[in-house]
């Protein structure tokens, strides 16, 4: 039996002694038609759509007139009728045969979708340049539902970007005076600790920077990218060990620091500084890296979508068999519990539960970093 809801709800019969998708003959007191666009019948083998008249219609769309105009309509011989959306065909013997439908309408489990409005919604999210959507069958003869993506090139949100800028190149204004250059080559400007708000202790910073170096030396690299170099806590300890070091950051007084500091002349001819910001590196040629660093850094990027893309142009520069290290990444699902046991190391005993629960909510709302 053949029917949309429209036509509450079969309009035709068949016996089945075939594999044709056929729709047989109309119920009493139904009437199907094959018009073309204009409404004018199609003559026997010629395709078009099926319109259905007949005392079964429905009086149309609850709270929609428009689309009870659209899809009733008033023939001008042919009476009241209603447009499926279904292709058919007329046979010689009188049987209409169904060809699928005429818009990107299918049907699963039973439910009649609009594949147009599903790409329309998805298309809404700025990262979406363009969408498809098909009804897919597996070989289990279970239908779903698949969408093909291009991603849109997001537009880089440069607000942010010069926010933290402006942050660490006021950090790094003052080089020269600060106690947290303990060493040439080791100036941790800027390493402030969540819970007392004062310098991390550089022994903590030594053994932190000597395991990152370490696991970056591992893979034997020659060619080394930085994206975000900071004061070149890495640079310092890689550049020896490499045939060339490049080193970017979007803090000018970062580099401005590294150039000044007295174990930066040793490793000169081998090291390359730019101020850049990290998806900045149409200027770096394509496969001339070994390895791009991207350490301590994700966390001030202004969103995900611009980590998708400085990892795409990372990818691009890389050599084959190269690496990306990304580290010091931040953990989505600790979130909470970081702020909680900030919160705990500077609360007062006495504070009420409630309280330090506000407290950490407070500062869940005000996380700035990625």
């Amino acid at each position: 039996m053949y029917g949309p809801t429209e036509t509450t709800i079969w309009s035709s019969r068949y016996r089945v002694t075939s594999p044709e998708l056929s729709l047989g003959e109309p119920l009493a007191n139904t009437t199907l038609y094959v018009l073309d666009a204009l409404g004018q019948p199609q003559p026997i083998g010629v395709s078009g759509e099926l319109w259905i008249g007949g005392v079964g219609l429905a009086a149309g769309y609850w709270g929609r007139d428009d689309l009870t105009a659209e899809r009733f309509i008033a023939h001008p011989t042919l009476g009241r009728l209603y447009g499926t959306g279904d292709r058919a065909r007329r046979l010689h013997d009188g049987r209409l045969m169904y060809q699928g439908r005429l818009d990107n309408q299918v049907k699963v489990r039973g439910f009649r979708i609009e594949l147009g409005e599903i790409e329309a919604t998805l298309a809404q999210d700025a990262a979406v340049k363009d969408a498809v959507v098909m009804a897919h069958t597996d070989e289990s003869g279970d239908t779903r539902l698949v969408a093909y993506i291009a991603a849109a090139d997001v537009p880089v949100n440069n607000d942010a970007l010069g926010r933290w800028a402006a942050v660490w190149d006021t950090t790094y204004a003052d080089v020269e005076t600060t106690s947290e250059v303990v060493e040439p080559g080791f100036n941790i400007a800027g390493w402030i600790s969540s819970y007392d708000k004062r310098p991390i202790p550089a022994a903590e910073m030594r053994e932190w920077v000597a395991r990152t170096c370490e696991r970056i030396l591992s893979t034997e690299p020659a060619r080394v990218l930085e994206l975000g170099v900071g004061t070149g806590l890495l640079l310092f300890r890689i550049a020896p060990h490499v045939a060339h070091y490049h080193g970017r950051d979007i803090a000018e007084a970062g580099i401005a620091a590294i150039r000044k500091d007295p174990a930066f002349a040793p490793i000169a001819n081998r090291v390359t500084l730019a101020v850049a910001a990290a998806h900045e590196m149409d200027d770096v040629p394509e496969g001339s890296v070994d390895v791009v660093v991207i350490n301590s850094v994700a966390q001030y990027f202004p969103d995900v979508a611009y980590l998708v893309k400085v990892i795409e142009g990372a990818v691009r520069v890389l050599a084959p068999g190269g690496r990306i290290f990304l580290g010091d990444v931040r953990l989505l699902p600790l979130l909470a519990t970081f702020h909680t046991s900030i919160v705990l190391a500077e609360a007062p005993r006495e504070l009420p539960m409630a309280e330090l629960r506000a407290r950490v909510q407070q500062r869940l709302w005000h996380e700035r970093e990625l």
